[in-house]
């Protein structure tokens, strides 16, 4: 079985050596087709059109009145002309099983998500909603018991506001970033982590900011059927009941606080939900999860290296429990400040603590890479220092297509490859780092 990294960017081929190496290490075959992304366009569709795509829409044109078959397909950009009850209009379906912070639920002409978010990093989130997502052209079911007080939003969704880059990136792996009518990142499109973010942003489309400082006027000009927003503490989440008071159809999404990385790819399927996109989700977040649990077996049985994931600064936070504490365990390596009890987010710890649990580890995660360079950060009190150890995210370059905060977030498995390339470099010797720099002493040799 042979990793094919690219599913759907072109980015992924800068693993190729990876792909190489582990085929021959796994006993390859032949890869996956890659499928072509769309780039966006200025004017996406103001809604879904209304054809008789769907083969259960009307009767047979012999004239026998007699109904045709169900559709074979979800309906990407049409709306159904001749709703009838029963029929499966839903046929491609997704099925969470990493995840933990959303479900779905399919009916006949309409899915019910619900999500929960609990947290209680920078400020405390309590939240759970339940989001009735309507095959337009079929009525809206009765919102009674479970369903009361849910937000109903017609599906597919062609006019889209976004937040946060995460939101970017999944519109864009599902193919429809040319549906995006509000973006929230940068100001200036020069700066835009992705081409085709920028091409949005010169076309038109209006920077409206993220969930901590989204100008919600603006939103509304946009005239969007779905804003996504980005809520994972609490006072993001108080913009998205702001943004609903507005008159915006809005949904919170909450994949930062998943558990496992496996989990937080497979949030693509939560936004393939809003677009009848559920295909184009299975097909990339399967191949996702065979690269990554192939790539995790390479070095399964590897003597593990030590490592601490903390960000000291004015605060201190350490990763005991979340996305990157599971990074270190599936790429071989042993986190000192493990705790199977911690929060599912950055944990306030004790410089105190840290530098007693974790002088002498053999590598130092930090999230921010300036780590090196903060004041008063007692750089010396670690041996992952002087040997030059010290990972972080790369800073996401203008225009490059990839970002800790964008792609990657979707992309596990290169991820893993490069946590690997650190902790175990003779188990991928050809790897280039994508998604993490390498800092200190060493990055200089």
């Amino acid at each position: 079985m042979s990793l094919g990294f690219a599913h759907l960017s072109w980015r992924r081929a800068a693993l190729g050596g990876v792909i190489a190496l582990v085929s021959l290490l796994l006993i390859a075959c032949d890869s996956d087709d890659s499928s072509d992304e769309t780039s966006p366009t200025a004017e996406p569709p103001s809604e879904p059109t209304a054809t008789a795509t769907a083969a259960a829409q009307s009767p047979t044109p012999d004239g026998a009145g007699q109904a045709a078959p169900p559709p074979t397909a979800n309906l990407r950009e049409e709306c159904v002309e001749d709703y009838r009850e029963g029929v499966n209009y839903f046929p491609e379906q997704v099925t969470v099983e990493h995840a933990v912070l959303f479900d779905v639920e399919y009916h006949d002409h309409y899915k019910v998500v619900r999500t929960s978010a609990r947290g209680d990093y920078f400020t405390r989130i309590s939240a759970s909603d339940v989001y009735v997502l309507v095959q337009c052209g079929t009525p809206v079911p009765e919102l009674t018991g479970s369903l009361n007080g849910a937000v109903v939003i017609e599906v597919p969704t062609m006019r889209i506001a976004v937040g946060n880059n995460e939101d970017f990136a999944a519109f864009h792996e599902l193919g429809v970033a040319d549906r995006l009518v509000a973006v929230g990142t940068p100001p200036e499109s020069d700066n835009a982590w992705h081409p085709d973010l920028k091409a949005l942003i010169d076309s038109g489309v209006p920077v409206v900011g993220t969930s901590f400082n989204m100008n919600l006027e603006s939103v509304v000009a946009a005239d969007p059927d779905l804003l996504v927003l980005l809520t994972w503490i609490g006072n993001q989440h108080d913009t998205l009941l702001r943004a609903r008071e507005f008159g915006i159809p809005a949904v919170g999404q909450h994949l930062w606080l998943e558990p496992t990385p496996l989990a937080r790819a497979e949030w693509l399927e939560f936004f393939s939900l809003f677009v009848n996109g559920e295909s184009t989700a299975n097909e990339i977040v399967s191949e996702i999860e065979s690269n990554y649990e192939e790539l995790a077996t390479l070095v399964a049985g590897a003597e593990r290296p030590t490592v601490f994931a903390a960000s000291i600064g004015s605060s201190v936070n350490i990763n005991s429990n979340d996305f990157v504490a599971r990074y270190i365990e599936d790429a071989g390596g042993t986190n000192v400040l493990a705790d199977p009890e911690g929060p599912l987010h950055p944990q306030p710890f004790t410089l105190e603590g840290v530098v007693e649990q974790a002088a002498d580890a053999d590598v130092w995660f930090s999230e921010f890479n300036d780590q090196l360079e903060r004041d008063g950060a007692p750089i010396d009190a670690f041996s992952a220092t002087s040997e030059g150890s010290v990972i972080s995210p790369a800073p996401a370059v203008p225009l490059s297509g990839t970002s800790w905060f964008g792609d990657a977030i979707f992309n596990v498995d290169g991820v893993l490859a490069d946590f690997i390339a650190v902790l175990h470099p003779d188990a991928l010797p050809d790897h280039e780092l994508v998604y993490l720099d390498q800092l200190g002493p060493a990055a200089d040799e």
